[in-house]
């Protein structure tokens, strides 16, 4: 019975609008983090940003943590390879990226902030 739910014509619809839904979310969050912290380089890598391919990595995944998709401070700023690697890495949270950090040589500035925003925020 509940695979006929899931594989239903109405869930078909519901999950293409909310995929839909989080595609413009991340677009906006792009741009907004980009202006809003004048981002002129990978957040991780310091290599310069291109901005048309880059993309706004979600710090505690966002399949995971769906509370906390629409969080500016939820992410960084990454160039397409930077993402692909941490994507290719299956990273979940802000500790397995701060360890991927230690591995690749990468940036970790950003995990004192993240872990006030979290506090801030009261997320645990």
């Amino acid at each position: 019975m509940g695979k006929s739910v899931r594989d239903s014509e109405c869930a078909e619809v519901i999950r293409l609008k909310y995929s839909e839904h989080i595609m413009v979310l991340k677009r906006e969050l792009k741009r907004t983090r980009i202006k809003e912290f004048n981002i002129i380089s990978d957040e991780l890598t310091g290599i310069k940003l291109m901005v048309a391919t880059s993309e706004f990595h979600h710090i505690r995944r966002q399949s995971v943590y769906p509370y906390l998709v629409n969080m500016i401070w939820n992410g960084l700023i990454v160039n397409k390879e930077t993402h692909k690697i941490i994507t290719a890495n299956n990273i979940n949270d802000e500790y397995d990226l701060r360890d991927l950090c230690d591995e690749m040589g990468w940036s970790k500035r950003w995990f004192s902030d993240y872990e006030e925003a979290l506090n801030k925020a009261g997320v645990q």
